[in-house]
């Protein structure tokens, strides 16, 4: 890593949740409960995990979703 060059990434620095971005309405609310019927969502991440072994940026994404 001595000889390794710095490269930009299409993230922005020190980006987090925060709970501004939770859903308020009833209507946000019940939309956001129906959206995952279905969807295995720790199987998601892992298969996500696994396919972006190679890609620091990717991984770095899921692991704030996780």
């Amino acid at each position: 890593m001595k000889d390794a060059s710095p490269v930009s990434t299409l993230l922005v620095v020190k980006h987090n949740l925060s709970t501004s971005q939770l859903p308020t309405s009833k209507a946000e609310k019940h939309a956001y409960k129906d959206y995952p019927d279905g969807i295995h969502y720790l199987s998601l991440v892992g298969s996500l995990f696994f396919a972006a072994q190679t890609c620091p940026y990717i991984q770095f994404i899921v692991s704030i979703v996780a």
